[in-house]
């Protein structure tokens, strides 16, 4: 697919410091433990399979490849060989690392929410139906891969609270897309309390799927969960760049109740410092604005 489209990559070392994640990767999770192994087979065997990327601003995206570009540094190694393909779309961004990985272990039901939830708010799929569909392919007359329910679905697991996945970041391949679908069922009837019991029993291989499900029946059926109030989110991706150069560094949410949450990276430490520095400032002013009209 990749020389059919955009034609024979150029070969290029490219030094780690110059290396960017995919914004689109299809893998979002990288626990420690995979980065470590991926750093002692880097550091015993050297880089035995080319990084597949492209260019972009003088900087090299990585669609193929993010483990060894992780775990280069532990393995003391300064640059990673890379196929570059020239011009390469942000649906394919996603799509070629979505293969990738795919052929391989795949990713877990958590990557796949976090992927199809930032494809989807930016607007690079325009719909989970246009998304399911360049996911599934035609076999021997028979449609293999996601629908647009399948998707919506898997999406739904980002309703968890917080700190519910927070727990599953820890170990996601433990968590299967049936029992996390569960989960935020038991969610709307049982207190938060009782699901993150249920999240940390299903890490430790401690419960199973038609428990979950049994113990959801028993809260609907008595009615014991109070009901919560739910409060409508918007996420803003924050983009540097113009047009098809843009290239996402965040996100910015916000809820009707007032909560604000982001997720921002930038390649310069210092640049890290002074948005620290600046975000401070104004949250002091706002909150002396508030306490002000408080007391008016």
């Amino acid at each position: 697919m990749l020389q059919n489209k955009y034609g024979t990559p150029r070969l290029a070392n490219v030094p780690i410091s110059e290396l960017d994640s995919n914004p689109y990767g299809a893998r979002k999770l990288y626990p420690p433990q995979i980065i470590e192994a991926m750093a002692n087979w880097l550091r015993e065997d050297g880089q035995l399979a080319l990084l597949i990327g492209t260019e972009r601003d003088g900087r090299f995206i990585v669609i193929d490849g993010e483990t060894r570009k992780l775990g280069a540094p532990s393995a003391g190694l300064a640059s990673l060989g890379m196929q570059v393909f020239e011009n390469v779309s942000d649906e394919d961004l996603y799509l070629l690392s979505f293969k990738s990985n795919d052929r391989r272990n795949g990713q877990t039901a958590l990557d796949n929410a976090l992927a199809w939830r930032q494809l989807l708010d930016a607007n690079v799929f325009p719909s989970e139906a246009a998304l399911a569909a360049r996911l599934s392919k035609t076999e021997n007359g028979q449609v293999k891969g996601y629908t647009a329910s399948q998707i919506n679905k898997t999406l739904a697991i980002l309703d968890l609270e917080e700190a519910c996945l927070d727990v599953v970041r820890t170990n996601p391949a433990v968590f299967k897309i049936s029992v996390l679908y569960e989960l935020v069922q038991l969610q709307k009837v049982a207190p938060a309390k009782v699901v993150l019991e249920q999240v940390e029993k299903v890490l430790n291989d401690e419960t199973s799927r038609q428990a979950i499900i049994n113990l959801r029946e028993r809260y609907t059926a008595r009615g014991a969960a109070a009901k919560k109030p739910r409060h409508n989110s918007r996420q803003y991706q924050l983009e540097v760049g113009q047009g098809e150069q843009a290239r996402s560094v965040g996100y910015i949410k916000e809820w009707d109740a007032g909560r604000v949450q982001m997720d921002i990276t930038l390649p310069n430490k210092a640049n890290a410092g002074k948005l620290v520095d600046e975000l401070r400032k104004r949250l002091g002013e706002l909150l002396q604005e508030a306490e002000q009209d408080g007391k008016s």
